[in-house]
């Protein structure tokens, strides 16, 4: 699924945006500005990215912020591995 995902332009750059952003992470205002979209695309967008378990948010009052989760990206990154150890 986290394949599906990254496969879109609009989520890679977003995802990628998260990473040179952690640990900290940014809210949907941020980066709607930094990819031009507007903030409803913005959450459309990332929400294949929570529902394979890339990205996480935590809400604070009425402000969400996006982070990448460390646990998620490090099972996608076994993921990764497995499939080209499968392929020699």
């Amino acid at each position: 699924m986290c394949f599906a995902a990254l496969g879109n332009d609009v989520r890679l750059e977003l995802f990628r945006r998260l990473v040179e952003s952690s640990p900290t992470g940014l809210g949907p205002t941020a980066l709607s500005e930094l990819i031009a979209l507007p903030r409803n695309l913005v959450s459309y967008h990332l929400a294949p990215l929570r529902a394979c378990g890339l990205v996480v948010n935590e809400r604070d009052g009425r402000d969400v912020l996006y982070r990448v989760s460390q646990d998620g990206l490090a099972e996608f990154a076994i993921a990764v591995q497995r499939l080209m150890m499968q392929r020699s």
